[in-house]
C-alpha cells in the first residue's frame, strides 16, 4: 500500500490563510455597476452614528419633519415653541381714586308758600354740615291764583356766593316749574338758598333742594 503523506499543521494553516487571501483579492477586484446599491441592499441598523463622519450630513439628507433642532434652527426655519413661563408677580396696588358719593343732602318743603311782588323771598333753605365739593339742584312750581296779567319772575339757588338764576312766566291759574343748578365747594359748613320774586303775588309749592358730594369739580372749556 502506498504511503500518504502526512500533512503538518503549519501547512494546513498556510493553506487557509492562502485562501482567505485570493478571495478577498477576488472580491475586491469585482466592479459593481453604478447606483446598484441603495436602501433595499442594505440591512437593518446597517449603517449607525459611529459609521457616519461627524459633519457630513446636510439639511437635504433628513426627511421632513426630522430634521434636528440644531439644523433647524441654522436654517432659520421657526423653532420649537417654549413652554409656556411661569406667571408673574403681582404687581403693586394702583392709586387710590377720588371717593364717590356717599351721602346726599336734601330739603323739601311741600308747604305753600306766598311769594310777593316785588321782592326775592326765600322759598327753601338747606343746611350742609360737612365741607367738601356739592353738585346742587332746586326745583320748584309757581302759580298765579288771582286775575291779572301774565305773571313773570325769576328763582335763584345761592350757595356761598355762587348762584344759578331761572326766568318763568305763567298765565293767571296756570302752574310752571322752575330748576336750578350749580357746584360749589364748601370750607365749612353752610347753607343753601332759593329764592323767589314774582311780577304779581303768586304762590310756591313743592320746593326742593339736593345736594350730592362728589370727589372732583373740573370746569370744562368745551
Amino acid at each position: 500500500m502506498p504511503r500518504v503523506p502526512r500533512v503538518s499543521p503549519a501547512l494546513v494553516v498556510a493553506s487557509i490563510a492562502l485562501v482567505v487571501a485570493l478571495g478577498g483579492t477576488t472580491y475586491a477586484a469585482i466592479s459593481l455597476p453604478a447606483r446598484s446599491v441603495g436602501t433595499p441592499q442594505l440591512k437593518p441598523d446597517a449603517v449607525t452614528s459611529l459609521k457616519v463622519k461627524n459633519g457630513t450630513l446636510k439639511l437635504v439628507d433628513f426627511a421632513k419633519g426630522e430634521v434636528p433642532e440644531g439644523q433647524r434652527g441654522a436654517q432659520g426655519a421657526t423653532g420649537r415653541k417654549g413652554d409656556t413661563g411661569p406667571a408673574g408677580a403681582t404687581g403693586p396696588a394702583g392709586a387710590t381714586g377720588p371717593p364717590g358719593p356717599t351721602s346726599a343732602y336734601a330739603d323739601t318743603n311741600d308747604l305753600t308758600v306766598t311769594v310777593p311782588a316785588g321782592a326775592d323771598y326765600r322759598i327753601a333753605t338747606l343746611a350742609i354740615t360737612q365741607p367738601g365739593k356739592y353738585v346742587i339742584w332746586s326745583k320748584v312750581w309757581l302759580v298765579r291764583p288771582s286775575a291779572g296779567q301774565a305773571t313773570t319772575g325769576t328763582c335763584k339757588l345761592n350757595a356761598g356766593g355762587v348762584q344759578d338764576l331761572t326766568f318763568w312766566s305763567a298765565p293767571t291759574g296756570l302752574a310752571t316749574s322752575a330748576a336750578n343748578l350749580i357746584t360749589h365747594e364748601f370750607t365749612a359748613a353752610g347753607t343753601i338758598n332759593l329764592y323767589c320774586i314774582a311780577s304779581g303775588e303768586s304762590m310756591a309749592n313743592n320746593a326742593k333742594i339736593v345736594a350730592i358730594p362728589v370727589g372732583s369739580l373740573t370746569e370744562s372749556l368745551g
